[in-house]
């Protein structure tokens, strides 16, 4: 779902995104059932699975997977042009996977975000995609520019000093959370991430769950989720951290949420976390 505001007809809108590649519009009115009015049509339809919505410098983006029409490839990020007669435009569209791989995961961009621009100047929008494992900034100013903020496996390979690194490398799940460094005031943004150690995976206490820290200057550190007197069992692990959420109680603690069953018929295997995070070092 995302809330926007169209700044030309003042009518605030509750958007939909669906499985089936569509967008629906809601309005609010006290009078009707439920009090909210659904568009008798989609706004758009046709394209792959919607999986996040973003605003960015006023104007409202969706991030919708690819789909193979008999017209050609839809789906892609689209804007929406505001206005009596609103429609959505595609701005960027990543390209046609090579190979399929798992799911829909390689037709996706999910945790659309807006943040400041390298200059100051206005926001851009952050991206991520598992397949090939990036984080790309999309420049509205300059024509849907995009660069690679971050390769994921590369990250990890890093952090795990490997040569190489080839498994999962989903990241952002849901979205890019913000979340204020107390000591320093610098606004970072939390990413959940699922990644599994090409050896070590299953065996404590190497089978936590990582994520990610987007600092404001653009580039990234690693945080690592795992309780040393409650351990996960050897042989298992926490599979993936879906989502990260500020606490409202106080400015260090962070609640975290995972487990990604991919395609296995699993128990037990979902998880919250409550974790105090240290002041991040840029």
């Amino acid at each position: 779902f995302g809330v926007y505001r169209d700044p030309v007809t003042r009518v605030c809108h509750l958007f939909a995104g669906t499985s089936h590649g569509s967008i629906h519009r809601a309005v609010y009115d006290p009078t009707a059932p439920g009090r909210l009015v659904w568009n008798e049509s989609a706004e758009l339809d046709n394209v792959g699975r919607v999986v996040a919505f973003a605003e960015c410098n006023g104007i409202l983006y969706a991030a919708c997977g690819l789909r193979r029409t008999r017209q050609g490839i839809t789906g892609g990020l689209y804007r929406r042009r505001n206005g009596p007669r609103a429609h959505w435009e595609c701005v960027y569209r990543w390209p046609w996977p090579a190979r399929r791989g798992g799911a829909d995961e390689a037709f996706l961009m999910r945790g659309l975000t807006a943040v400041p621009a390298p200059d100051g100047d206005g926001e851009v929008l952050l991206g991520s995609r598992a397949q090939p494992g990036v984080i790309e900034r999309i420049d509205p100013r300059a024509e849907y520019a995009v660069t690679v903020e971050l390769d994921v496996r590369e990250h990890f390979a890093k952090a795990w000093d490997l040569s190489n690194y080839r498994r999962a490398a989903l990241s952002a799940y849901n979205e890019m959370t913000p979340w204020t460094n107390p000591k320093s005031g610098e606004q970072v943004h939390l990413i959940g991430v699922a990644v599994l150690h090409p050896t070590l995976a299953d065996t404590p206490p190497h089978n936590g769950a990582w994520y990610l820290v987007r600092h404001s200057a653009g580039h990234y550190s690693t945080g690592y989720i795992y309780d040393s007197e409650h351990p996960v069992p050897s042989g298992t692990n926490l599979r993936g951290t879906r989502a990260m959420i500020a606490s409202p109680f106080d400015n260090t603690t962070v609640f975290t949420g995972g487990g990604d069953i991919g395609k296995q018929i699993s128990l037990n295997t979902a998880w919250i976390y409550r974790s105090t995070l240290p002041t991040c070092k840029k």
